[in-house]
């Protein structure tokens, strides 16, 4: 869930980034860069939040399995 909230906030910076390049009185070529440069940085946020998230998934997964297999040894 902080996943969640965080690519959220990352987007609504994104947006909100965008838009204040766009109603700002520059060249084309100076909004062009800057976006370039927005979209650059905003890939490597996202790249991060989703190598977190897989972690955290693969640390999940593993605490389950371990989970299953002690339930099952009980069982036996």
């Amino acid at each position: 869930m902080e996943n969640k909230k965080g690519l959220g906030i990352i987007l609504a910076l994104f947006s909100g980034y965008i838009i204040g390049i766009l109603t700002a009185p520059k060249s084309g070529k100076e909004m062009r860069e800057d976006i370039k440069g927005v979209i650059g940085k905003s890939k490597e946020k996202i790249s991060d939040v989703v190598d977190k998230t897989v972690d955290k998934t693969k640390d999940l997964a593993e605490k389950g399995k371990n989970l299953v297999e002690e339930i099952g040894e009980k069982v036996k």
